[in-house]
């Protein structure tokens, strides 16, 4: 899916994590505040979960033993409780 076909929403998400691992809840807060009106938790992890689909993002599960994150693909993620994202470069 090129950049140009993505939804404002789903460009500001990607923009969220493009510099560091995010989860839905680290990210929810600071779209809301940015865009001046409130947006729910599950929007933006269903805008990851498209940008993972759409190859332009990958899902990690953070593995508190190894302290590293561990990638899987969307299906895993969103049966996790709290999946992580950063986008592909």
């Amino acid at each position: 899916m090129p950049h140009s076909s993505l939804s404002d929403f789903q460009k500001e998400v990607l923009n969220r994590i493009s510099d560091d691992f995010e989860a839905a809840h680290t990210i929810t807060g600071d779209i809301s505040r940015d865009a001046g009106k409130e947006v729910s938790e599950a929007d933006v992890l269903a805008a990851l979960l498209s940008l993972v689909e759409a190859g332009l993002a990958s899902a990690f599960q953070y593995n508190e033993v190894t302290q590293t994150y561990e990638q899987m693909d969307g299906s895993q993620a969103a049966s996790l409780a709290e999946p992580w994202f950063f986008a592909r470069r």
